[in-house]
């Protein structure tokens, strides 16, 4: 029995199982960390579509507001897809007859300012934010304007309601 042995009493037997069972160790640590990284990334990506999202419709409930004037507020069809509709402000800047177009322009909302008779230069605008889907409706004397967004590959929303003050423009 003492030939098997090496000077410190362990056998090769007993050395190879000690190194198996710290590399299973190290790969099973490794796979966790990976799990917990992936994790992490899809959590804080889905924080920041929802973030997003929020201010996406903060922005325009700001800027209705301040154009909430007798006739300033009109829905238009968006110039790319018929079945969709774009916000225009009339008169939202200090230049008389510049009108602010708001809708969306692939995955963005944008901005658009456009001099009233003229038509969007659809590569000419300021981005206001990253959105799956931006629809507006005119119900009543509100707005209801939706902000589409992904949430680990699933479509999720939120929905405002602006009323008003005014008799809500066209």
């Amino acid at each position: 029995m003492r030939k098997f042995r090496n000077k410190k009493g362990y056998t090769e037997a007993e050395l190879m199982m000690v190194f198996a069972l710290l590399a299973l160790f190290g790969i099973l640590c490794f796979t966790l960390i990976q799990a917990g990284s992936g994790a992490y990334d899809r959590l804080s990506e889905n924080h920041s579509n929802k973030s997003y999202a929020r201010i996406t419709l903060s922005y325009v409930e700001n800027r209705i507001r301040q154009g909430d004037e007798k006739g300033n507020i009109k829905l238009v069809p968006h110039p790319e897809n018929e079945q969709e509709y774009a916000l225009v402000i009339s008169n939202a800047t200090d230049v008389e007859g510049e009108d602010l177009w708001i809708m969306q322009h692939k995955d963005e909302l944008v901005e658009y300012y456009v001099y009233e008779g003229q038509e969007v230069q659809l590569d000419n605008y300021l981005k206001i934010g990253d959105v799956y889907h931006f629809g507006i409706q005119k119900v009543g004397n509100a707005l209801r304007v939706e902000v589409q967004y992904l949430v680990s590959g699933e479509i999720a929303s939120q929905i405002k309601i602006i009323a008003l003050r005014t008799g809500g423009g066209k």
